[in-house]
């Protein structure tokens, strides 16, 4: 019976080392979030204007919005995780249109890399363009602020 036992233990201790070089913990994707003011550095969302404001793309000839984008008015943001992903999938080759209205505001496209530290394995944005010119990360934000000429 000891015996039983001591190999019971033995078994557990080993299954339990075994697990613990496992990492059980997973961070939430970060979506990729700019910021929209005008050259004097004005938000450009608002309350009122929110719901005009979108992002998507063109596949296989045909717009498609990003399904995931989330327009704050109080942080003059808007966000997608899809953009990512699509961009990823696509090998950084999507070129992703803002839309105010029936206006187009301009062409973000971005550079993404997988995460693969431990609890991530998300994809992430190393580099952001938008309308061609490469937009510096803010990190305080976290994100990047575009300036929308009229």
């Amino acid at each position: 019976m000891t015996f039983f036992v001591r190999i019971l233990l033995l078994g557990g201790a080993t299954l339990l080392a075994a697990c613990s070089d496992s990492v059980d913990c997973q961070s939430s994707p970060q979506p990729v979030q700019v910021f929209l003011t005008d050259a004097a550095g004005a938000p450009l969302i608002t309350a009122a204007t929110a719901a005009d404001v979108g992002i998507g793309y063109y596949r296989n000839g045909q717009w498609v919005s990003l399904p995931d984008a989330r327009v704050n008015p109080a942080t003059n943001a808007i966000s997608s995780y899809d953009a990512l992903t699509i961009s990823r999938e696509t090998g950084d080759t999507t070129r992703f249109w803002l839309d105010s209205g029936a206006s187009r505001l301009g062409v973000i496209q971005l550079k993404t890399y997988v995460d693969n530290t431990p609890c991530n394995g998300w994809t992430r944005a190393s580099e952001l363009r938008y309308n061609g010119r490469v937009i510096p990360f803010e990190a305080m934000k976290p994100g990047y602020t575009l300036i929308v000429a009229p």
